[in-house]
C-alpha cells in the first residue's frame, strides 16, 4: 500500500425491507485495500420506525449494479486501482458478514474500520435491510 487515500460515496438511495447492497468496494488484483471508515446516513421522518440492519459482508460478484468511481482524497499523481459499485438491483453473492449494526433511520452513523484489509481481487459490500422504507447515503473511506 502506498498510502493513497480515497472515498466512495453513494447518492441518496431508497431502501426497503428487501436486503439490498447499496455500496460495494472492489479491490484490484494484487492490490490490497485498507478500509478506514464507514459512514451511513438516513433521512427517516418517524421516531417510531424500527432500526435498519446494516451489514458489511464479503461478496464474490457484482450482482447487477452500477459503477461508482472512488475519489482520490490524498495528494499525488498515482491512479487509483480500487473501484466501486452501487445500488444493486440483483444482489451479489454474499458470504461472511464482517460487521453488523442496527442503525435508527433518523440518524447518521460512522465507525472506524482501521483493522479491515480487503485482499486484492476481493469485494466487500454494504447490505441494508430497512423494515420501513427510507432514503439513505453511504460512504466508505480507504487507502491503497
Amino acid at each position: 500500500m502506498a498510502g493513497i487515500a480515497w472515498t466512495a460515496q453513494t447518492a441518496p438511495v431508497a431502501v426497503t425491507a428487501t436486503p439490498a447492497t447499496v455500496l460495494q468496494i472492489v479491490a484490484a488484483s494484487n492490490v490490497r485495500e485498507k478500509l478506514k471508515r464507514l459512514r451511513i446516513g438516513f433521512n427517516g421522518q418517524s421516531g417510531a420506525n424500527e432500526p435498519v440492519l446494516c451489514e458489511l459482508l464479503m461478496q464474490s460478484d457484482a450482482g447487477t449494479s452500477s459503477a461508482l468511481t472512488p475519489i482520490k482524497t490524498g495528494a499525488g499523481g498515482e491512479t487509483l486501482q480500487v473501484t466501486a459499485r452501487h445500488t444493486a438491483t440483483v444482489e451479489p453473492t454474499g458470504s461472511t458478514v464482517v460487521w453488523r449494526q442496527y442503525v435508527h433511520p433518523q440518524t447518521n452513523y460512522e465507525t472506524d474500520l482501521t483493522d479491515f484489509q480487503l485482499p486484492g481481487g476481493s469485494r466487500v459490500g454494504l447490505r441494508v435491510t430497512a423494515p420501513n422504507n427510507v432514503s439513505m447515503v453511504a460512504g466508505i473511506d480507504g487507502e491503497e
